[in-house]
């Protein structure tokens, strides 16, 4: 298995013309998985030290963009939420808009707060988080990049009502910062 202490991944995603975002749902991102755990971090839970982390997209109701992480510090019970921010307000997707979605992430040191967590969308940085834990003692780093694109909750809540459609192009992994213009 590859392990990167630093990785680079963007993709293009444009959601169709009558995409119902309901309550949310997930998008791609990389991640880190030990292979000694059954369990993925994700799906609600505890993460244990060392377990793993997942840092992926999700959009919420309306298009609302945030960071949906999995990391050894996190508050919530399921990933903690972080809204992408614009020119100091909430970003959201739209509607046949095609994103540039770039994802930089560096692994923090040994028992150090200090890993990277940086978004792009388009160009323009939304979030960066610099005092993340992903690994407790720096034993696992990035080896696991999630592709997955779905609508989902613990509820029928999350439900849409009509078909959805997305399209994605441009997915590329890196260990140098990859940025090119949508045409």
């Amino acid at each position: 298995m590859n392990e990167f202490d630093e990785l680079y991944f963007s993709y293009q995603i444009t959601f169709g013309k009558n995409y119902d975002f309901s309550m949310g749902g997930k998008m791609p991102g990389l991640a880190g998985l030990n292979p000694n755990v059954s369990e993925k971090p994700d799906g609600c839970k505890t993460i244990g030290e060392d377990e793993g982390f997942s840092l992926r997209s999700m959009f919420r109701e309306d298009g609302r963009a945030i960071g949906y992480f999995y990391h050894q510090d996190k508050t919530k019970s399921c990933g903690d939420e972080i809204d992408y921010q614009h020119e100091g307000k909430n970003f959201s997707f739209q509607r046949e808009k095609t994103y540039l979605i770039e994802q930089y992430v560096k692994m923090n040191d040994a028992n150090q707060a200090n890993g990277i967590v940086t978004i792009h969308v388009n160009g323009f940085k939304v979030l960066e988080l610099t005092n993340m834990t992903f690994s407790e003692n720096g034993k696992y780093a990035i080896n696991y990049q999630y592709f997955q694109l779905w609508h989902g909750g613990n509820s029928d809540g999350w439900a849409v009502d009509r078909d959805s459609t997305a399209y994605f192009d441009h997915v590329a992994i890196s260990t140098k910062p990859i940025s090119y213009k949508i045409n």
